[in-house]
């Protein structure tokens, strides 16, 4: 595993954060809400046309969605642009939650930079986390992937991005119902998948992220197909985790991450960690900073840092 050298690409609170090039060339990164003394901002989002210097937009959802005014508590961005909408996909608690209720919800806008408007209701309810949307290249189909009770799962989306199709979701990758104890995969959330070289690959995050000391990572698993069959590659290659991704330096517990392409068609990956000389806010959260490092492939497995 070849680790980051790098310093943090937004030296703020910037937690699960997803970055876009969009059709104009500009770069868009989304983070989870902040909450401080001075008020909340719902979704957070910030422009860079380089990905060296970040313009701090503020809030990308300043309406909440009408099931969930009374609720504070919005996170796990996931924006892709399709046909001149941005769809923001997140994760969102709603006025009526049962204990540890949480759904997925999208909002669109003609701006990468908003407001986006919610859509009239969620799409699932239940304790479902973390949504990404992924439209395959080879057969143009979209689907969501998303953390459901601590699994990783998967299911078929509408053409137009705003519902989910199919029967329900099909089981991905266990994490807390596997038999199976592996590292950082006590609970796997965060998932984001992309489309390189004819493998599908599957990005996700597991354990402990949002304390200090974290136990979290970023971790891979790849298939043939964008719906099933995904194999860890520490099954793959014998090792004893899947990790791609964990501590060093002042950096705890990467994770969360998203992966994109930059104006020179190269892969990179964006995540959040904490940092070790500041790893507090004011409210005594823990504070995430958003990183960006280059990503690489080695024996048709993703590489960080190379």
């Amino acid at each position: 595993m070849v680790r980051a050298q790098t310093g943090a690409a937004l030296d703020r609170d910037f937690p699960d954060p997803t970055v876009i090039r969009t059709s104009n060339g500009a770069y868009y990164a989304y983070a989870t809400q902040v909450v401080s003394g001075s008020g909340a901002v719902n979704i957070q989002v910030a422009r860079s046309d380089n990905l060296k210097e970040w313009a701090y937009l503020g809030d990308a959802l300043p309406v909440k969605p009408s099931w969930a005014r009374t609720t504070q508590s919005f996170w796990a961005p996931h924006v892709l642009e399709h046909q001149g909408t941005f769809f923001l996909y997140f994760s969102a608690v709603p006025d009526d939650a049962d204990v540890d209720e949480s759904c997925l919800t999208v909002a669109t806008s003609p701006s990468p930079e908003g407001p986006f408007e919610s859509s009239a209701g969620p799409l699932l309810c239940g304790y479902e986390i973390d949504p990404a949307v992924f439209r395959d290249p080879a057969s143009g189909d979209p689907y969501m992937y998303w953390g459901s009770a601590g699994d990783i799962v998967v299911q078929p989306m509408s053409e137009d991005l705003l519902s989910l199709e199919g029967a329900g979701p099909s089981m991905l990758l266990q994490g807390w119902s596997s038999p199976v104890r592996r590292p950082y995969e006590h609970g796997i959330e965060g998932p984001f998948v992309i489309y390189r070289r004819g493998w599908y690959y599957l990005f996700y995050s597991g354990d402990r992220c949002c304390e200090f000391p974290p136990h979290y990572a970023v971790l891979v698993a790849r298939s043939r197909r964008p719906d099933g069959a995904f194999r860890r590659i520490g099954v793959v290659e014998g090792r004893a985790s899947s990790v791609i991704l964990s501590d060093w330096s002042h950096w705890a517990g990467p994770g969360h991450c998203s992966v994109f392409r930059d104006e020179a068609g190269d892969d990179r990956i964006a995540c959040h960690a904490i940092d070790r000389r500041e790893p507090f806010l004011d409210t005594g959260d823990v504070r995430r900073v958003m990183l960006i490092e280059r990503l690489g492939y080695r024996r048709s497995w993703p590489v960080v840092g190379s």
